[in-house]
């Protein structure tokens, strides 16, 4: 099968990828070796499954659950600065719920697009330390609508990964009780907020 060569959201060694509702059932799309193909549930909503090959040794980094009316919907983020600590307030809908946390999850990732790097996501059911995001993040709370960042933690500043006014930098967001998502906004730091696209 050839691949169009579409690019979602990639770095180093690994894909992030949010697929829309709106895209046709049956519909593949093809990054590097890696394929996602979207599906018909029985349910009549639309799911997809993805098969990463050859990115960080792993044959599969996430199966999605089907997209439907519970998918995260962003609508506003607070002003994201050039800073470590910062209060960051990510607002919409359909987030789910989970405890406070200083670290990575499968459900929450920022993405400096800009320079390339990203925050606080790690591969589902993954115990331990990271292999992924060395930056992590500090959640102060998570509700079905609205989660609060105190700040990047981990190795922000280090390496090259920081932000700096007009970088532009990609929310996405899972919800950690249905798997369902992602929800994604994109915003450019500096001191102003964000509407997001629904």
């Amino acid at each position: 099968m050839g691949c169009s060569g579409e690019l979602f959201l990639v770095a180093a060694t690994y894909i992030r990828i949010s697929v829309e509702e709106r895209l046709t059932t049956g519909l593949t799309k093809c990054i590097d070796r890696s394929v996602i193909t979207l599906t018909k549930n029985a349910d009549g909503t639309l799911g997809y499954n993805v098969r990463v090959a050859d990115v960080a040794g792993s044959a599969a980094l996430r199966k999605a659950a089907p997209t439907s009316s519970n998918v995260p919907i962003i609508t506003n983020v607070t002003p994201v600065r050039p800073q470590a600590r910062q209060n960051i307030t990510i607002m919409g809908s359909g987030f789910g719920t989970q405890p406070a946390y200083n670290g990575d999850s499968p459900y929450l990732s920022i993405h400096n697009a800009t320079r390339g790097w990203n925050a606080g996501w790690t591969i589902v059911g993954w115990t331990g330390d990271s292999p992924i995001d060395k930056v992590t993040l500090d959640i102060g709370s998570w509700t079905d609508s609205e989660i609060t960042l105190r700040g990047l933690t981990g190795d922000y500043g280090k390496n090259g990964w920081f932000f700096n006014d007009g970088d532009i930098a990609d929310i996405l967001v899972w919800n950690p009780n249905t798997d369902a998502g992602s929800g994604a906004c994109r915003v450019i730091v500096g001191n102003n907020p964000t509407k997001c696209r629904p």
